[in-house]
Order: C-alpha cells, then structure tokens, then sequence
C-alpha cells in the first residue's frame, strides 16, 4: 500500500517479488528489467564482434552504465526487502540467507563484472559473467519458473540419471583404458584420458576412436548406450512437465 510517507517495504518487496498478472506495478517493472536484461545482452554480445559497435559506442558504455545501475539498486532493494518474506525473517540472518541463494548469487554476479576492475581485479573471463543477466530472466519468466518447478520436483530421479552416468562412463573408460593403452598410448595414457574420449563418444564427438577390435567393440557400445543416457534424462524431465500441466490444469480434463 502506498501512504504518504511513500512505498511501504512490504509493497515494494510485491512489486519485487510477487509479479502477479493483477498488480500492474509489479508487471510494468518486470518487462523493463526484462527489456534492459535483454538489450544489455545482445549488445555484450555484438561488442564481441571487432569494430562492429564502434559507430555507436558511446551508446553502449551508457547503456552499459545505466544496466548496471538499475540492476545494482534493484540488487539491493531486494536485499533490503528480503525480511518481508517469512523465511528470512531475521534482520541479519535472514538477508544473508536470501543473498546466499541462488537468483541472488545470480542477480549479484550479474553486477561484479562491473565493479571489480575498480578494485585491481580485471580478469578477462570476468567479462563473461556479463552474460549471467540472462539467467536473471528465470526470475520474471513463467516458462523458467516451470522449469525450476520440474527440476525441483524430478532432482532425486535426475540425480539417480547423473549417477548411472558416471558410472558408465568411469567403467567403459577403464575398458577402453586396458583395450587401448598399448595401441594409442599417446590418447589412452591413463583413465582420465579415456574417460575424455568417452564423454566425446556420448555427445557424438569422439575425436580419437579406437583402432583394437575390442577398443572398437567397446567404443561402439558407448556410442549406441550415448542414445540412452539422454533419452533417460530427457523422459524424466518430459514426465515431470507432464504431471505439472496435470496439476495447473485440473479443469481441463473434466
């Protein structure tokens, strides 16, 4: 509610937080972040074309400034308006608790790029957490939001998925390790070495296939067991979607 002494904290953390399609405030702020996280975007990536940005980049460092700024107010608005949740709660506990997951370690890192040049830490690959801000976007889309739901709901199976895999690959490189040693010594010089080759054979990218008959042998059913583990994660995902659209729609089925 909006009193004359201004927003309320708890009416700022609806407009932050909440987004509901019936409060038109939270809506409007919304399709701005996402518009400027978006534009912000495109250009960090166009800037990585050589000279292609030059005419006008003037535009782009003030824009660049200008992103920054909103996302390092709104970065701190939602820190200060985290107690208005009950599980932060705590002035000082709780804001160290909303700070340490994970849309705002995102919403933070989105900024550091930024600042840290200023403070002698300019490492080149800092540039790439520029484009972090996409995953800002998670926070405003319906679409992320039911992702994060299904991956939520289906983390035990998807983890059961990414153990089977491990497996997998660990024993098959070691095969591939004993099968191989002696003929490619150069590639298959230990297991880690293998279980690269493996990986690359179950994404259909294997550089360096095997050239015994049972490297081949092996290297063919990592090839044909690749179809699986994808498809494995890939139905475990769709059924989660499933049974989400189950749950939003009950109505629909009658």
């Amino acid at each position: 509610m909006i009193q004359r002494r201004g927003i309320t904290r708890a009416r700022l953390f609806e407009i932050l937080e909440i987004a509901e399609d019936s409060d038109q405030a939270s809506r409007t702020f919304d399709v701005f972040i996402m518009s400027l996280i978006v534009g912000n975007s495109v250009l960090v990536v166009l800037n990585t074309v050589e000279g292609l940005l030059d005419p006008i980049m003037g535009f782009y460092l003030a824009f660049e400034v200008f992103a920054v700024a909103v996302f390092t107010v709104e970065y701190l608005l939602r820190v200060a308006t985290a107690t208005s949740d009950e599980r932060y709660r705590q002035p000082l506990i709780g804001r160290l608790r909303f700070m340490a997951t994970p849309l705002a370690v995102i919403d933070l890192l989105s900024i550091l790029p930024f600042y840290l040049p200023f403070v002698g830490v300019n490492l080149t690959f800092m540039r790439v957490l520029r484009l972090v801000r996409l995953l800002k976007l998670g926070r405003y889309s319906g679409a992320f939001k039911t992702l994060r739901r299904v991956l939520h709901d289906k983390r035990h199976d998807l983890l059961t998925a990414l153990l089977m895999v491990t497996v997998l690959i660990v024993f098959m490189s070691g095969m591939l390790y004993f099968a191989e040693r002696q003929a490619q010594p150069e590639y298959y010089a230990s297991i880690p070495e293998a279980m690269w080759w493996s990986i690359l054979a179950l994404t259909g990218n294997g550089q360096q296939a095997p050239i015994t008959l049972p490297g081949r042998l092996i290297g063919a059913m990592v090839s044909i067991l690749g179809v699986g583990v994808f498809a494995l994660p890939a139905g475990i995902i769709a059924s989660g979607f499933s049974a989400h659209l189950d749950r939003a729609e009950p109505d629909d089925r009658s």
